[in-house]
């Protein structure tokens, strides 16, 4: 009888040494759900940031992008228009004498 009661002495504390590591094992559960929680909010706001960032900065470029090629057709007008006005010519060639070969006697 004596091993018996014993033997159930010792079923109680392995369970109540069981159910101390069952609640331990439970709050660390919980707590890595709370923090996993917390981290996909903090991936979820940096995402919504960067998708925010992505559009300003792809809306700077195209401006930016849009003024250069206005240059661009700018600077090819105005070429454009001083080439085949001859503006060039007449400034960088000299002027002709129109003068008359005479023979020498």
């Amino acid at each position: 009888m004596q091993r018996i009661e014993s033997a159930i002495e010792k079923i109680s504390e392995v369970n109540a040494n069981v159910t101390k590591m069952l609640v331990v094992h439970e709050e660390k559960i919980n707590n890595g759900e709370k923090i996993e929680d917390i981290l996909f909010t903090k991936m979820d706001q940096l995402k919504d940031k960067m998708d925010k960032d992505h559009t300003a900065v792809l809306s700077k470029l195209q401006g930016l992008e849009k003024k250069v090629w206005i240059g661009i057709g700018v600077l090819a007008a105005v070429s454009f228009t001083i080439n085949n006005s001859g503006l060039v010519t007449r400034i960088l060639t000299p002027a002709q004498d129109n003068g008359r070969i005479e023979r020498l006697k």
